[in-house]
């Protein structure tokens, strides 16, 4: 009894300390639509919709330059796609000030410790890169259809004359002479 009772408590905590991680993960409307917002001006092939905020944290920060008193800090990962056929999904640190609802640059928070420690903890993570897939299967399927189109189209059309020659018993001189 003594086993059940303490395998439900742990996982009652166990359940409930997710819960907490899960729920502060989470970013506010106005920080997506900002940012959604400032990527559609920056890149013309923003894909719409495409925008997940993860690890949401807010910092009290004390710059007189910013007329702001807290930045909420997020990593941003969103996709791009050149001519229909080039998707780039794209990871990157943004920075949204909470009280006037716009986004922040990397610069104006430069002398921000706490802003510089969370932009190097995803150093690694951050950066773009070209989704292959579409590409590899065009490399794959458009050899294979040429190929296919002389062999099956092409090829049968042709006009022989050595295949005429060979058929008839014409080939190197040879005659045929009927009585």
């Amino acid at each position: 009894m003594k086993k059940k009772f303490i395998a439900i408590i742990t996982l009652v905590l166990l359940i409930s300390s997710m819960a907490g991680v899960v729920s502060a993960a989470e970013a506010s409307a106005d920080m997506l639509n900002a940012i959604e917002a400032e990527k559609k001006e920056e890149f013309s092939n923003y894909k719409a919709g495409s925008l997940k905020l993860t690890d949401v944290q807010e910092v009290s920060v004390n710059e007189p330059e910013l007329n702001t008193n807290t930045v909420q800090m997020a990593l941003a990962e969103y996709t791009t796609v050149r001519d229909s056929i080039f998707p780039t999904v794209r990871k990157e640190v943004v920075f949204f000030d909470p009280e006037n609802g716009e986004v922040l640059h990397e610069g104006q928070l430069a002398t921000v410790d706490e802003v510089v420690t969370y932009k190097e903890s995803y150093d690694n993570v951050t950066g773009a890169k070209l989704q292959m897939g579409l590409i590899i299967t065009l490399l794959i399927v458009l050899p294979i259809v040429y190929v296919l189109l002389i062999v099956l189209v092409w090829e049968p059309r042709q006009y022989s004359v050595s295949k005429f020659k060979i058929a008839n018993r014409l080939y190197h001189g040879q005659t045929e002479t009927f009585q």
